[in-house]
Formats: structure tokens, C-alpha cells, sequence
């Protein structure tokens, strides 16, 4: 459904309305294709499912910029649990340097603000263009020279999204894309978190969520649940996944457990369905609540690699534990 939120005048004396399309729209389905295709798998694969089909309670919205009936300019917010990732800025280019984008990103915000959203997270290069428009709106580095960007506004979200001890285990949805990207960019907690998605540390999961959710529905022997809370925080996530280095006959287990839910993590191993193949799993010398709970489940220590990766230039052991079928 497409809504009108406002009209304003580009530097260039045009009229450009603005609008949100609450997705599904597939009366927008082509034109927004059309618009992104450039951004590639699996990008374009979540904005045409989007807008074509509801994606359980993930809420997906595309603010655009039309002048006359092209769309111009666009930004993408998904959202689920007031937690939200921005995305899919463009602007085409004829239609540059008129302040087309600012002006769509002023309403887009504005517009988020007044729906009760509490946290954006959002990716760009570090120092470029579209990170000093990002920084004039009050988006912050969630370190110091990174291109990862944070805007809240209330500041004190995360540490109440998780607080508490009761969660559950489910299947991993749509819906649990923002909400798992607010689990991977916390500091705190193991620094080995999934090797299939190559996360060591705090890391974005916006890119890494498309790829496995697509993995999940086109290949059986994939699998990832994570543990929810009541306010729908993501604390945790274990992925199932075939390792390529031994040709589908292994398979790799990535655990990572928010610290305040560590307790959980034989719960979350345990909710899910092994396959009938041996399966291993790598955790870091500093990771004792996920060992722990790996010898509690039945997995084996099978070896160390010493000194194999570093944490703030600290070398950290990986410790390799297995589970026959």
C-alpha cells in the first residue's frame, strides 16, 4: 500500500513527492525491481519477495521520492520489535545533487520516529559522502572508524531488549532479521561467533541474515533456530550448515549466545534436529559457557589450534569439538 506523506521542492525548482510503500504492494513490485536491481543477490531477492508476498511479521517499507510518476530516490527500512535496519538508498542519477535524498531521509526518519521505532542500524563506507548525509541526521560509528552506523532514540534500548532470563527456541523467520543484526553488532560475549558467516567480534548481519535465509529455503540440509524473548530480542543462534572443505560430509555448528542468556546455549543446541553426518563445532579459549554447554550436549574435544585468531591484537586458542551420528 502506497501512503503520501508530503510534497517538497528540490534545489532544481521541482516538485518531489514523497511516499512510504508498506510492503506487500505488488502494484510496486516491478518499479521497485527496476530501481534496485543493481544491488545484486540476495538483495533484490528480499525486495521482490517483499513486495509480492507478507514475510511472516517482518515489516518492510520503501520510502521514495517521486518526481512527476519516476521514482527518483529511494531508502528501504525493515523492522520487526522497534529494532530496525536502513537500506537501498539511491537516487537515480539525473536526479543528483538536487537534495532529493535528504529530503526523503528527513520524512523517512520523522516517520520512524512517530511509528515508535527505537534503534536503526544502517551500513556505508567510512568518511564518504553518504556518511557525513547520515552523520548531519544523527547516525553515530559504532566504533571509531567504522562505516557501521547507529542512530537510537532511546538509548537505553539494547540494554533493556536484553534483560531477563526467559527465552524460547524457534525457527529462524523472517522476522528475526533486525532483531539477530541488534545480537551481532553488541561488543560484549564471545569473539568467535560463526565461522559459515565469517563473524569474529561484533559484526553486521544484515548481508549474512539474506544469504542464509536463502540458503535455509532452497537447501534442506541447512538449518539455524535462535532463542527469542517475550519483547522479541534475538539473545542467541546455531546454525546447521554443510562445510564445503569435506564435500558436504561434515558439517559445521556456529553457536553464539548473548552473556546474559548464556544458560541458554544447551537449550539452543539441543532444539536443534543434527543431521545423520558428523558435525563440528569451533569455539574460542575465552568461550567457557560454550564449551561448557557443546560437552554437556555430547560433542567431543577433537583438537586445538593454538594462537589460531586474535582478539585486540590477543592471541586466542580455537578449540575443536565434534559429534558423531
Amino acid at each position: 500500500m502506497y501512503t503520501k506523506l508530503d510534497e517538497v521542492k528540490l534545489k532544481s525548482g521541482e516538485t518531489m513527492e514523497i511516499g512510504v510503500v508498506m510492503a506487500p504492494d505488488p502494484g510496486y513490485m516491478q518499479r521497485l525491481h527496476d530501481h534496485l536491481k543493481h544491488k545484486g543477490e540476495p538483495w533484490i531477492w528480499h525486495v521482490d519477495r517483499a513486495t509480492e508476498t507478507e514475510l511472516d511479521e517482518l515489516e518492510t517499507r520503501f520510502y521514495i521520492g517521486k518526481i512527476g510518476d519516476e521514482i527518483a530516490s529511494t531508502v528501504m527500512i525493515v523492522e520487526h520489535s522497534h529494532a530496525g535496519i536502513l537500506g537501498h538508498v539511491f537516487t537515480k542519477e539525473h536526479h543528483r545533487r538536487k537534495g532529493a535524498y535528504k529530503a526523503l531521509m528527513a520524512k523517512q526518519m520523522e516517520d520512524c520516529g512517530e511509528r515508535g521505532m527505537k534503534l536503526l542500524y544502517l551500513g556505508t563506507g567510512y568518511d564518504s559522502a553518504p556518511y557525513w548525509i547520515y552523520h548531519s541526521f544523527g547516525f553515530r560509528s559504532v566504533a571509531e572508524g567504522s562505516g557501521q552506523m547507529r542512530f537510537a532514540w532511546d538509548e537505553s534500548f539494547e540494554e533493556d531488549f536484553f534483560a531477563g532470563s526467559e527465552c524460547k527456541a524457534e525457527e529462524l523467520k523472517w522476522r528475526h532479521w533486525p532483531t539477530s543484526n541488534v545480537l551481532t553488532m553488541q561488543t560484549d560475549g564471545d569473539y568467535l561467533r560463526s565461522i559459515s558467516s565469517g563473524q569474529f567480534g561484533w559484526a553486521s548481519f544484515e548481508g549474512g541474515f539474506l544469504k542464509l535465509k536463502k540458503e535455509l529455503e532452497e537447501r534442506d540440509s541447512s538449518s539455524c533456530n535462535v532463542l527469542t524473548t517475550s519483547n522479541g530480542a534475538v539473545v542467541g543462534m546455531a546454525t546447521v550448515r554443510p562445510d564445503a572443505r569435506w564435500k558436504g560430509q561434515v558439517f559445521l555448528l556456529d553457536i553464539y549466545v548473548h552473556p546474559n542468556f548464556s544458560d541458554h546455549t544447551t537449550e539452543l543446541i539441543d532444539s536443534l534436529q543434527l543431521p545423520s553426518a558428523k558435525v563440528q563445532c569451533y569455539a574460542d579459549s575465552q568461550s567457557s559457557a560454550k564449551i561448557e554447554a557443546l560437552e554437556e550436549c555430547g560433542f567431543k574435544r577433537e583438537g586445538v589450534l593454538e594462537e589460531q585468531i586474535k582478539k585486540d591484537d590477543m592471541p586466542l586458542h580455537v578449540v575443536i569439538y565434534g559429534k558423531l551420528p
